[in-house]
């Protein structure tokens, strides 16, 4: 943002707005601060557009291209601080933005693919990750600890899976015995099935 701030003051622009989509992927548009940029530009409310760099805007080459052509049929210049964003058409610009926009979402395949590995990882070791233990475990010190009590419905999922029983069926036997969701809420149908396929539930809990 202050390089931003000395872009627009150096070059007598005038802010009308910021938008921003902290910790939000630049790989898709479906950001909010990305749509409410483009609600305004419809409307006409700017003429141009200041970013810190072309991955800022998008990581994606497919979207990035197609930001390029909407702002440009809106007549809505785009610049930038850290780069020279030249005309779309002109075969040299074209070929920069689409050798930058590759390179960045390449980086970007390439980080998920290790934080995959990482988490795979993390996960053979018990190590919590994040987010909602799964039915019959808790997070104590960043590990997975078994959960008797939870424990004890997903092994009736199994006993009764294995036996031939469908999914309404054990539904209505976890009731009978008073389980319960993580949320606290009756277990349904739909979570059963990842129960079910939940490697780290076999290998815990049999």
């Amino acid at each position: 943002m202050e390089a931003i701030q000395k872009y627009y003051m150096s070059n007598s622009f005038i802010l009308t707005n910021i938008y921003t989509d902290e910790a939000r992927s630049g790989t898709n548009l479906d950001r909010d601060g990305f749509r409410r940029m483009e609600r305004d530009a419809g409307h006409k409310m700017f003429d141009a557009i200041v970013i810190y760099d072309q991955s800022r805007l998008s990581r994606n080459v497919v979207d990035w291209f197609t930001i390029r052509d909407k702002f440009r049929q809106m007549n809505i210049q785009l610049y930038s601080c850290t780069e020279t964003i030249g005309d779309v058409d002109n075969p040299t610009s074209f070929l920069t933005e689409s050798m930058k926009a590759i390179i960045s979402q390449h980086f970007v395949m390439e980080t998920r693919k290790k934080i995959m590995a990482g988490q795979a990882v993390k996960a053979k070791e018990c190590a919590f990750l994040g987010g909602i233990p799964p039915l019959g475990y808790d997070a104590v010190n960043g590990e997975y600890v078994v959960n008797e009590r939870e424990a004890g419905a997903v092994r009736l999922i199994f006993e009764f899976y294995a036996a031939g029983y469908g999914y309404k069926y054990i539904c209505s036997k976890l009731k009978e015995h008073g389980f319960k969701s993580k949320r606290g809420v009756e277990i349904g149908t739909n979570a059963i099935k990842p129960i079910l396929r939940n490697d780290s539930v076999i290998i815990g809990l049999s």
